[in-house]
């Protein structure tokens, strides 16, 4: 199934199955993924000609933890079992995200105000500390790119940029009284993202 496709099934999903996760579970959820990032950046920033082949797996395998934890989150939010993913996804490969959101977009569970802030604050550490990666991922492209890392890590942020996309509309459903700076947010991650892929391309 093409990578796009399934994008759009996830995302889906994700905003259907939102409703069954506390604000506590999304804020710890991303906070979870926002300190993995800043524990990749910290191994991102040493690496030097002397070091880099010590260090560039280790990027490269932290990079793809944060895919696979992300994805891991989306699949949290869903409430449907096997079967209902499979038959959904069918169904959504046949259309396009407008044509399905109607008839799947659920509304926003009721948070309190105080929840909804919490989990946009929660957010917009995770895209700073995200933004911080990514800058470092790119200043590195050079020496990232001996040995063969380069083309890894390209096909990890192709697949990054699309599971973070998937978190972020579903953290938005979540957040109305925050929804229009959480969404500033996502814009800005989704530059910086698409600057690290085009570097790696």
């Amino acid at each position: 199934m093409h990578f796009a496709q399934l994008t759009t099934s996830l995302l889906t999903l994700a905003i259907a199955g939102c409703a069954a996760m506390s604000s506590d579970t999304v804020v710890a959820n991303v906070e979870e993924v926002t300190q993995l990032s800043a524990d990749t950046n910290t191994i991102a920033v040493k690496i030097n000609l002397l070091n880099f082949a010590r260090y560039a797996p280790q990027v490269g395998s932290n990079l793809a933890q944060i895919v696979a934890t992300v994805t891991k989150y989306i699949a949290d939010m869903s409430r449907n079992d096997k079967r209902d993913l499979v038959e959904d996804i069918d169904e959504l490969t046949e259309g396009t995200v407008k044509a399905i959101w109607p008839k799947k977009r659920q509304a926003a569970p009721p948070f309190t105000e105080a929840n909804q802030q919490a989990i946009c604050d929660a957010f917009r550490g995770f895209v700073r500390v995200h933004e911080a990666l990514l800058a470092t991922v790119i200043g590195k492209h050079g020496l990232l790119s001996l040995m063969g890392f380069a083309g890894p890590i390209a096909t990890t942020l192709r697949e990054l940029e699309g599971v973070v996309d998937v978190l972020a509309f579903g953290i938005i459903d979540l957040v109305p009284i925050c929804a229009q700076s959480a969404t500033q947010d996502k814009n800005a991650l989704d530059r910086s993202l698409r600057d690290a892929v085009d570097t790696y391309n």
